[in-house]
């Protein structure tokens, strides 16, 4: 199992090096990482079990633990990253979508301003 001290401050940059490494061949392919997070998709119903088996594979070779409670499998779509992924596309998570249509209209130039920064 990899960890890592918390008062390393590369420690996110340096496991997501190590994750990209392990996984380089697959990356793009059927796997997408991000920190702590592997997400595997495929383009038919056939393939997740064979492209579920590898990253697990994978894992276990490298010493990285999975915890099944954050897992989801056959799933038509998922949350990730605060979008919505699904074969219809990435859509953002509706939650945000309703925060950026609650946010406050700017009343003056200055409020105009610090919006678009």
């Amino acid at each position: 199992m990899v960890v890592m001290p918390f008062s390393l401050t590369n420690a996110p940059a340096s496991f997501r090096n190590l994750v990209n490494e392990i996984f380089a061949d697959f990356l793009d392919i059927f796997v997408v990482v991000s920190l702590g997070d592997i997400m595997v998709f495929s383009s038919s119903e056939e393939e997740p079990v064979k492209h579920v088996a590898s990253v697990l594979q994978r894992t276990r070779a490298n010493n990285l633990f999975s915890k099944a409670s954050k897992c989801v499998s056959h799933a038509s779509s998922v949350e990730y990253l605060g979008y919505v992924v699904s074969s219809d596309g990435l859509k953002m998570h509706s939650s945000k979508a309703q925060q950026i249509l609650n946010w406050p209209h700017p009343k003056n130039i200055k409020a105009l301003v610090r919006l678009s920064l």
